[in-house]
């Protein structure tokens, strides 16, 4: 992974904190985005998003925002917030 990583190949990491996850593993990993499962950070004492943009995440999806909607309703709801 390291060899691809420095010939401009990226790597993800989708629902970390579900099922056996160690912060250690991710020390080892060459990663790029790392997507955070909710039922990690949930029961955190102060505000997630706040926090994460204190150490420089600056995107965010899933249920921070919204349920799973139709994409009529994404639609609706990125017009209404553009006027």
């Amino acid at each position: 992974m390291s060899l691809l990583k420095e010939n401009g190949i990226q790597f993800s990491m989708g629902d970390f904190g579900m099922g056996y996850s160690s912060l250690q593993y991710l020390r080892k990993l060459p990663l790029d985005p790392l997507k955070i499962d909710q039922s990690f950070v949930r029961d955190l004492e102060f505000d997630q998003k706040d926090m994460l943009i204190e150490y420089g995440c600056s995107n965010y999806q899933g249920y921070f925002f919204s349920k799973p909607l139709h994409i009529d309703e994404v639609e609706g709801l990125l017009l209404a917030e553009s006027t």
